[in-house]
């Protein structure tokens, strides 16, 4: 899957951010596989961590569907972009900063059944645990570079709700709310995705993201 053309992002040479989540249809993960070392100064793991501050045991593994208490809550993004697919996929891309290191959040969401994507709330399911069978993802990359690859941690939703507020069209406004807890994951070339023990965790809790017109 390739990304979208977006006038807002103005970080260079993105062009492979978004890939499928169902099993037959994905790449692999961008930046998997592969270890930045420049990290800030409030981080200090690569994507698989060693020395990582030691969370609670049971940090990667949230009592609920409901967000509860995590180390990382909420996301606030400059610039949220869309796309609407032939084959009824969506992708929404939201970005903290226009500059890096820079958090991307990721949305990619597939029909249920069906062709298209509806207005509806969505439970999310096991399989959505993993990057190569969701069909509601829902990841977060942190401290990545220009092409928003090299990143430093990857979340992904293990549990929660999304509300997919609107169904999406072409040229118009999209609207969806998240309610989720996200765990730090590795995600392999295969897109394997694996919970890093002793890993963060990251809330969304009543989390908009609008695209003001879908590509």
């Amino acid at each position: 899957m390739s990304l979208i053309s977006r006038s807002l992002v103005l970080l260079p040479g993105v062009v492979a951010l978004f890939v499928a989540c169902s099993s037959s249809t994905t790449t692999p993960d961008a930046d998997a596989g592969t270890n930045d070392a420049s990290t800030s100064a409030d981080t200090s793991v690569t994507p698989i961590p060693t020395n990582d501050a030691a969370p609670s045991a049971d940090a990667a593994k949230p009592d609920s569907s409901t967000p509860g208490n995590c180390k990382n809550n909420g996301f606030t993004s400059v610039a949220t972009d869309g796309f609407v697919r032939g084959n009824g996929e969506v992708g929404v891309i939201g970005q903290t900063t226009l500059a890096s290191p820079v958090d991307a959040l990721e949305l990619s969401i597939l029909p249920l059944t069906g062709n298209n994507v509806v207005a509806e709330r969505r439970t999310l399911a096991a399989t959505d645990a993993s990057y190569a069978t969701c069909k509601t993802c829902i990841l977060i990359r942190t401290k990545c570079d220009d092409n928003l690859a090299n990143c430093e941690k990857r979340f992904i939703a293990t549990a929660g709700i999304l509300d997919i507020l609107n169904a999406p069209t072409k040229n118009a406004k999209f609207q969806v709310k998240a309610n989720v807890t996200m765990v730090e994951v590795t995600i392999a070339n295969d897109n394997t995705t694996t919970p890093v023990p002793n890993g963060e965790t990251w809330c969304l809790t009543n989390q908009e993201f609008t695209v003001d017109s879908m590509q």
